[in-house]
Protein backbone atom coordinates (compact mmCIF):
# COMPACT_ATOMS: atom_id res chain seq x y z
CA UNK A 1 0.00 0.00 0.00
CA UNK A 2 1.02 3.34 -0.73
CA UNK A 3 0.24 6.69 1.12
CA UNK A 4 0.49 10.31 0.99
CA UNK A 5 1.12 13.21 2.80
CA UNK A 6 -0.01 16.84 1.82
CA UNK A 7 1.35 19.80 3.70
CA UNK A 8 -0.37 23.15 2.45
CA UNK A 9 1.39 26.08 3.32
CA UNK A 10 1.42 29.77 2.33
CA UNK A 11 3.40 30.57 -1.07
CA UNK A 12 6.92 31.55 -0.49
CA UNK A 13 8.59 34.77 -1.50
CA UNK A 14 11.34 33.98 -4.33
CA UNK A 15 13.94 34.42 -1.13
CA UNK A 16 12.40 31.64 0.78
CA UNK A 17 12.81 28.95 -2.15
CA UNK A 18 16.11 28.60 -0.36
CA UNK A 19 14.73 27.06 2.74
CA UNK A 20 12.35 25.04 0.99
CA UNK A 21 15.44 23.40 -0.77
CA UNK A 22 17.54 22.93 2.28
CA UNK A 23 14.41 21.42 4.22
CA UNK A 24 14.77 18.73 1.42
CA UNK A 25 18.72 18.17 1.42
CA UNK A 26 19.05 16.30 4.75
CA UNK A 27 20.91 13.68 5.70
CA UNK A 28 18.41 11.11 6.53
CA UNK A 29 16.24 11.83 2.46
CA UNK A 30 19.12 11.55 0.32
CA UNK A 31 17.58 13.04 -3.34
CA UNK A 32 18.39 10.59 -6.22
CA UNK A 33 16.30 12.36 -8.73
CA UNK A 34 14.97 16.09 -9.63
CA UNK A 35 13.41 17.71 -12.19
CA UNK A 36 10.42 19.92 -13.60
CA UNK A 37 8.98 16.71 -15.08
CA UNK A 38 7.61 13.53 -14.06
CA UNK A 39 9.70 11.30 -13.50
CA UNK A 40 12.50 13.39 -12.51
CA UNK A 41 16.22 13.22 -13.99
CA UNK A 42 18.79 11.37 -11.92
CA UNK A 43 20.24 14.65 -9.36
CA UNK A 44 23.62 15.97 -8.17
CA UNK A 45 23.95 18.82 -5.79
CA UNK A 46 23.05 20.11 -2.94
CA UNK A 47 21.06 23.16 -1.51
CA UNK A 48 22.45 25.90 -4.66
CA UNK A 49 21.40 23.22 -6.72
CA UNK A 50 17.98 22.15 -5.83
CA UNK A 51 17.26 26.20 -4.92
CA UNK A 52 17.71 26.57 -8.39
CA UNK A 53 16.09 24.36 -10.01
CA UNK A 54 12.78 24.87 -8.12
CA UNK A 55 13.47 28.92 -9.01
CA UNK A 56 13.61 27.64 -12.86
CA UNK A 57 10.01 28.35 -13.38
CA UNK A 58 7.81 31.20 -15.41
CA UNK A 59 4.35 29.54 -14.97
CA UNK A 60 2.00 30.52 -13.37
CA UNK A 61 2.24 27.08 -11.46
CA UNK A 62 6.22 25.96 -10.85
CA UNK A 63 6.06 22.25 -10.15
CA UNK A 64 9.17 20.26 -9.06
CA UNK A 65 9.45 16.97 -8.54
CA UNK A 66 12.36 14.68 -6.14
CA UNK A 67 12.87 11.01 -5.50
CA UNK A 68 14.69 8.98 -2.73
CA UNK A 69 15.50 5.50 -4.89
CA UNK A 70 16.04 4.18 -1.88
CA UNK A 71 12.88 5.21 0.48
CA UNK A 72 10.53 5.28 -2.62
CA UNK A 73 9.73 7.91 -1.69
CA UNK A 74 8.34 11.06 -3.77
CA UNK A 75 7.75 14.59 -3.14
CA UNK A 76 5.43 16.84 -5.66
CA UNK A 77 6.62 20.78 -5.06
CA UNK A 78 4.40 23.33 -5.77
CA UNK A 79 4.08 26.39 -5.92
CA UNK A 80 0.94 28.80 -7.32
CA UNK A 81 2.67 31.98 -8.38
CA UNK A 82 -1.01 33.26 -9.64
CA UNK A 83 -2.30 35.34 -6.92
CA UNK A 84 -5.87 33.36 -7.27
CA UNK A 85 -4.23 30.92 -4.95
CA UNK A 86 -4.36 31.13 -1.40
CA UNK A 87 -1.16 28.65 -0.94
CA UNK A 88 1.05 25.95 -2.23
CA UNK A 89 1.61 22.58 -1.66
CA UNK A 90 3.77 20.07 -1.02
CA UNK A 91 2.55 16.12 -1.60
CA UNK A 92 4.64 13.19 -0.17
CA UNK A 93 4.04 9.56 -1.19
CA UNK A 94 5.48 6.51 -0.31
CA UNK A 95 5.38 2.77 0.88
CA UNK A 96 6.08 3.82 4.72
CA UNK A 97 3.24 5.91 6.81
CA UNK A 98 5.36 6.73 9.23
CA UNK A 99 7.82 8.01 6.83
CA UNK A 100 5.62 10.64 4.81
CA UNK A 101 3.73 11.14 7.36
CA UNK A 102 7.22 12.55 9.83
CA UNK A 103 8.59 14.25 6.62
CA UNK A 104 5.39 16.60 5.61
CA UNK A 105 5.41 17.33 9.23
CA UNK A 106 8.95 18.47 9.40
CA UNK A 107 8.09 20.97 6.56
CA UNK A 108 6.82 23.11 9.09
CA UNK A 109 9.82 24.75 10.16
CA UNK A 110 11.12 25.98 6.81
CA UNK A 111 7.63 27.33 5.22
CA UNK A 112 4.54 28.84 6.92
CA UNK A 113 2.75 25.62 7.08
CA UNK A 114 -1.42 25.24 7.07
CA UNK A 115 -2.27 22.45 7.28
CA UNK A 116 -1.12 18.95 7.09
CA UNK A 117 -3.22 15.67 6.09
CA UNK A 118 -2.52 11.94 5.29
CA UNK A 119 -3.80 9.10 3.85
CA UNK A 120 -3.92 6.27 1.61
CA UNK A 121 -3.29 6.25 -1.88
CA UNK A 122 -5.96 5.66 -4.62
CA UNK A 123 -9.09 6.09 -2.63
CA UNK A 124 -10.56 8.66 -4.32
CA UNK A 125 -13.86 10.06 -2.97
CA UNK A 126 -13.91 7.90 -0.28
CA UNK A 127 -10.70 9.19 1.30
CA UNK A 128 -10.57 10.02 4.76
CA UNK A 129 -7.86 11.99 5.61
CA UNK A 130 -6.14 12.24 9.15
CA UNK A 131 -5.25 15.63 10.42
CA UNK A 132 -1.35 15.85 11.58
CA UNK A 133 -1.45 19.64 12.26
CA UNK A 134 -3.54 22.75 11.62
CA UNK A 135 -2.55 26.17 11.82
CA UNK A 136 -5.51 28.48 12.97
CA UNK A 137 -4.72 30.66 9.92
CA UNK A 138 -5.57 28.12 7.64
CA UNK A 139 -7.70 30.12 4.59
CA UNK A 140 -11.19 27.94 4.88
CA UNK A 141 -11.03 27.35 1.22
CA UNK A 142 -8.37 24.62 1.52
CA UNK A 143 -10.48 23.14 4.74
CA UNK A 144 -13.32 22.94 1.92
CA UNK A 145 -11.24 21.31 -0.82
CA UNK A 146 -10.05 18.71 1.56
CA UNK A 147 -13.76 17.80 3.08
CA UNK A 148 -14.85 18.06 -0.97
CA UNK A 149 -11.96 15.61 -1.86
Amino acid sequence: MEYVAYNYFETPKEEAIDLIASAFVRPDFEISNAGKNDPPKKFKGGVNELSALIKDCTDLTNYTFLKNRNTKIEVTIEIHNDPRWEHSSFSISGPNREVVEELCLSLNTSVNSYLCISGSMGLGSSQEWSFLYKNSACPPSILEQVSNA
